[in-house]
C-alpha cells in the first residue's frame, strides 16, 4: 500500500488545529463560565436589591448555563462517544457544580473579611437548630448588639449562654447576614474557599484539555 506523505502530514495538520482550537474553545468557555459564577455571586451578595437584583441573577444564572451547554457540546464532540470520555465529561460537570457552591461561599466571606466591623452584641436567646443537610443540630444565637446589627450568629464551635455580651464581625450595610465571633480562631477564612475554587476549576480545565487531546482529530 502506498502512503501519500502530503496527504498523510496535511491531515496531521488539520487535527493538530483542531485540538488547539478545541483547548483555546474549552479554556474560554470556561473563562466565561467563571465570570458568570462570579458575576452571580456578586449579585447574590452585594448586587441591588429588588426586582433589578434578582434580573441580574437570573442573567448571570443563564449566562452560565448557556456557556456550560457549549462546553459540554464540545468536549462530546471530542470524545466521539467514547464511555470514557462521556464519564469523565460528566465528572466534570458534577465538579462544575461544586464550583457554583464554592464562589458564591467565597464572595460571602471575602466580603465579611474586607467590610466587616466589629461591634458588642448581647446573647437573647439560644436554639437548637436542624443543619441544612440533615446531618445533625447545631447552636443557632440570637443577638442584640449595639448600634444595630446582626440578628444571628452563624454555628460557631462555641456554645454561647444567654445574656452573654461578645464581640461579632458583621457587615454594616447589612447586605450580608452572616455574622462570626471575632476571635472565633476556627471560623472559614476566605483564602481557604478561594483555594477549593481555585482546585475545583483547574480540575475542570485540566479533564477538558485531557479529553480534547486525546480524543478525536475531526469535527
Amino acid at each position: 500500500m502506498i502512503i501519500d506523505d502530503d496527504a498523510w502530514l496535511g491531515r496531521l495538520e488539520r487535527a493538530g488545529m483542531w485540538r488547539l482550537l478545541s483547548c483555546v474553545a474549552a479554556v474560554g468557555l470556561l473563562t466565561l463560565f467563571a465570570a458568570a459564577v462570579l458575576g452571580m455571586s456578586w449579585a447574590i451578595a452585594d448586587g441591588p436589591a429588588g426586582v433589578r437584583g434578582w434580573a441580574l441573577i437570573l442573567v448571570f444564572i443563564v449566562a452560565g448555563l448557556v456557556v456550560m451547554g457549549l462546553w459540554t457540546a464540545l468536549l462530546l464532540v471530542n470524545t466521539g462517544g467514547r464511555p470514557v470520555g462521556m464519564a469523565v465529561t460528566l465528572a466534570a460537570g458534577i465538579v462544575a457544580l461544586f464550583f457554583v457552591g464554592t464562589v458564591p461561599a467565597w464572595f460571602s466571606e471575602w466580603l465579611l473579611h474586607e467590610r466587616g466591623r466589629v461591634t458588642t452584641c448581647k446573647v437573647v436567646a439560644v436554639t437548637e437548630e436542624e443543619s441544612f443537610n440533615g446531618s445533625g443540630t447545631f447552636s443557632l444565637h440570637r443577638l442584640a448588639c449595639d448600634g444595630g446589627g446582626p440578628a444571628t450568629l452563624s454555628p460557631s464551635d462555641r456554645t454561647l449562654r444567654v445574656n452573654q455580651r461578645v464581640r461579632v464581625r458583621h457587615d454594616p450595610a447589612g447586605k450580608s447576614d452572616k455574622a462570626v465571633l471575632a476571635d472565633d480562631a476556627e471560623a472559614t477564612k476566605p483564602q481557604n474557599v478561594a483555594w477549593f475554587a481555585g482546585i475545583e476549576l483547574g480540575l475542570i480545565t485540566l479533564a477538558s484539555l485531557v479529553l480534547i487531546v486525546t480524543g478525536r482529530t475531526d469535527p
